[in-house]
């Protein structure tokens, strides 16, 4: 073999070696690019699950706090409806104590 097929033969295996080269480079980014989809997948499910999480809580909470607040009204009017009651006999009696003086 000459000097020249040996040159040429240098020239194709360097080509071969590159092409593989690109080759392992396109399959790594590929597994990359696979990779950040999954955690992106994996964050995102998490994400949601976590939202729709403080939804239901942020509900629960909403309803547990209608709910005393309901009750609550239920007691100030009751507590009211009582005072009342109480400022009215107390009325009374002062305007009795007033008459009986004013007799």
């Amino acid at each position: 073999m000459n000097e020249t097929h040996m040159r040429e033969l240098m020239e194709l295996e360097r080509h071969k070696l590159a092409i593989q080269f690109a080759a392992v480079e396109v399959a790594i980014d590929d597994k990359i690019q696979l990779q950040t989809k999954k955690i992106v997948d994996v964050v995102s499910g998490a994400i949601s699950a976590a939202v729709a999480q403080l939804k239901e809580d942020n509900m629960v909470r909403d309803v547990g706090l209608k709910t005393h607040l309901g009750v609550m009204k239920g007691q100030l009017t009751a507590e009211i409806g009582h005072v009342r009651t109480e400022l009215k006999a107390d009325i009374a009696r002062l305007e009795e104590k007033i008459d009986n003086h004013a007799h």
